[in-house]
């Protein structure tokens, strides 16, 4: 059940009951209703909302807090086709104009423009239900390059901006820039391709754990919020495991795994992204440089394979393509689904996995489990069993910075980076 806020007014007339809205979110899944975890909704009263799944999900309700499912105005979803969605599932083509033209929702600021790689353009909604935003405006640009990002925020060119390079958080802490931290909500993994050699072999999976340094490349490219993971989830999450088996730094294991292997040929192509920054990852290339250091030391003969983010690299590594290649994730709701659930769920091709393994069969059973200590067990011992596999391994929870001008006031970083800026000021 879900009760809609009465005050709520979209930005632009059509407003309708919560069911209507619900039903015009989720109609794109009408036509495959077997597939689809959403079976129907009922207007209980006008501001009351009952949507009923085809099978139980304790995940539900939190994944209801992705922006996809805030409130917007059914009539604009129809009229500027919402649903016309082509491309592929890994890299879906938006064709309608609802979304970067003509969304209507119900926030703060409403869109003015959007020039594709150049700069989004918001303006105040004056109509804004709640605390009406104190700024009239807001322009946000994306700009790859660290250091240009650095340089416009010194020069004023900028009020803010996002993922401060490790080594630019002091230079601009001592010129009375403020660098927040977003709260760790991510990890970065070295992920391996199960159904590829030499990596459907275990003891290789196992001795990748243990030769590559972890801490050292913390220490060497991260800022001091970052930690070492030793699990494919953050530890805020319930279902964190505290006793999963660990894989230290450690050569001669590494070695002596090898050998045990039996595996003679130990050269391996290994993928990295160019052209992107992420949060959990800030410098790619210098994160494989470490680790194909690491690799080599302990015998294997790494050949560098490296794509554009924006330019294959997704498609490469989630088709299955890559033997072993570094990736990540940045939570996008608070739940253990929606990171072990995301990789190890179903088929995975990524990691080479299929749907119908152990794991896979606990993550179904417990993604439907509605009792929330049970649930957690359930997650604990699916943390566990995913450690012992090691299907990849996970080297680096991080927070994020974020660097502003020290005029502003009010913005408050959000672990998934849904801040609100209705708050924020500019001062002189």
């Amino acid at each position: 059940m879900r009760e809609l806020r009465a005050v709520v007014q979209l930005q632009e007339p059509g407003a309708a009951d919560g069911c209507l809205l619900l039903r015009t979110v989720f109609g794109a899944f009408a036509d495959k209703r077997a597939d689809s975890l959403y079976k129907s909704c009922e207007a209980e009263s006008e501001n009351v909302a009952v949507v009923n799944l085809n099978t139980p999900s304790s995940a539900f309700i939190s994944a209801m807090s992705l922006p996809s499912f805030s409130i917007a105005s059914p009539k604009a979803l129809k009229q500027y086709d919402a649903d016309e969605v082509g491309g592929s599932p890994d890299q879906p083509r938006f064709e309608g104009s609802f979304g970067n033209k003509n969304p209507v929702g119900t926030g703060p600021f409403k869109l003015k423009s959007w020039s594709r790689g150049d700069k989004l353009e918001l303006v105040r909604n004056e109509d804004y239900w709640g605390k009406k935003p104190k700024l009239k405006d807001i322009v946000i640009r994306p700009m790859p390059d660290g250091s240009a990002r650095r340089q416009a925020l010194e020069s004023a060119e900028i009020d803010a901006y996002d993922n401060v390079s490790p080594g630019d958080v002091q230079p601009l802490e001592e010129q009375d820039f403020k660098v927040l931290e977003r709260p760790s909500f991510n990890v970065a993994y070295v992920g391996f391709n199960q159904k590829k050699k030499p990596f459907d072999n275990p003891k290789i999976r196992q001795a990748v754990a243990h030769a590559l340094n972890r801490e050292a490349l913390l220490k060497a490219k991260y800022d001091e919020g970052a930690e070492v993971a030793h699990e494919f989830m953050p530890k805020s999450l319930v279902g964190y495991a505290d006793d999963v088996q660990k894989y230290d730094y450690d050569p001669a294991k590494a070695k002596q795994l090898i050998k045990e292997s039996g595996v003679e040929d130990l050269t391996i192509d290994f993928y990295y992204p160019t052209n992107v920054s992420r949060p959990y990852m800030p410098d790619p290339a210098a994160n494989f440089q470490a680790f194909k250091r690491d690799l080599e030391k302990v015998g294997f003969t790494v050949k560098p394979k490296s794509e554009p983010w924006d330019g294959g690299y997704t498609t490469t590594t989630q088709a299955g393509k890559a033997p072993i290649y570094l990736l990540g994730w940045t939570g996008d709701f608070g739940d253990a689904d929606n990171f072990l659930g995301t990789f190890f769920q179903g088929n995975q091709p990524q990691f080479g996995l299929e749907a119908g393994t152990e794991i896979s069969d606990k993550l179904n059973a417990a993604e439907t489990e509605t009792d929330a200590d049970k649930r957690a067990k359930m997650y604990e011992e699916i943390n566990r069993l995913v450690m012992k596999d090691v299907p990849g391994v996970p080297y680096a929870h991080t927070k994020p910075g974020v660097a502003v001008n020290p005029k502003v006031k009010g913005y408050v970083p959000s672990p998934v980076g849904g801040e609100s800026f209705a708050p924020v000021t500019i001062g002189e």
